[in-house]
């Protein structure tokens, strides 16, 4: 699915007067494939208030995501095929309402199963049903690290016990930021939080004191660069090169004209 895989590629993630100008931040990032350095993504998150947009763009892909906490929708957005789809707070509801009536016709199907039978079909959809993802966990391994401009702390990422990501992170006064600039994302969090209950934790750091973040998460800080491992072996690595405070044309948070719009299943 195109747009799991973006949001994926890019984690590291109102009304106005027509062509009126607001002041955000631009985080500009770069991700680069551990197995072809060659193939690199770079991303631009434009951060403001109440709205953010993030580009994507890298080789064969050039997709954007927007988000309007002040409309309440949130578009995701293809250029290569010029098409994108909508989700707005009650397309979520909807969704999960069908999830929880398919899941519990699923349970009264096998309320009926014989026990050999009941066992054969639990084994067969275990992990494939949607369920409440674990923990990542973090341990502090140096201190005064040197990523690019930034001194950092840098942490280790487990996941049930496999080390799973390698992370470098800055105070948000060395990069300019308060924790308000990013209050979109916990409000893009909120919005996607009645489909899905265990929500990120990338889009609830920085909405809170650092000694909170710390506290919830075993880090604290944003992450300036994020090594992503599977299976032991290193996938890809994830830089922050530039943050800066920026005006931004109000067009910019609105859905292009000229798109065709797809079913959220087609995608």
């Amino acid at each position: 699915m195109k747009f799991v895989k973006f949001l994926l590629c890019a984690t590291f993630v109102s009304s106005v007067v027509a062509y009126s100008l607001q002041a955000g931040v631009l985080m500009v990032s770069v991700t680069v494939s551990s197995d072809n350095p060659e193939e690199k993504f770079e991303q631009k998150a434009f951060v403001d208030k109440d709205r953010m947009r993030v580009e994507l763009s890298g080789d064969d892909v050039d997709q954007i995501i927007i988000f309007r906490k002040d409309k309440d929708v949130f578009w995701f957005i293809d250029n290569k095929d010029q098409t994108y789809f909508e989700m707005t707070r009650e397309d979520l509801r909807e969704m999960k309402a069908q999830v929880d009536e398919a899941m519990k016709e699923f349970e009264a199907q096998m309320k009926d199963l014989p026990p050999e039978q009941r066992q054969m079909m639990e084994t067969m959809m275990k992990g494939k049903m949607p369920e409440k993802a674990p923990e990542m966990t973090y341990k502090k391994v140096a201190s005064g690290e040197k990523v690019n401009q930034w001194t950092c702390e840098q942490y280790e990422g487990f996941l049930e016990g496999e080390k799973k990501m390698e992370m470098w992170t800055t105070d948000w006064k060395k990069l300019g930021l308060k924790p308000e600039d990013f209050q979109v994302m916990q409000d893009m969090a909120d919005f996607f939080g009645e489909f899905v209950e265990n929500q990120a934790s990338f889009l609830k750091v920085g909405v809170e004191s650092p000694e909170m973040v710390a506290e919830k998460f075993q880090f604290a800080g944003l992450p300036v660069k994020v090594i992503d491992y599977s299976e032991g072996g290193e996938i890809h690595t994830t830089q922050l090169i530039e943050v800066k405070d920026q005006d931004f044309a109000s067009s910019l948070f609105e859905l292009p004209a000229g798109l065709k719009k797809e079913d959220m299943g087609t995608k």
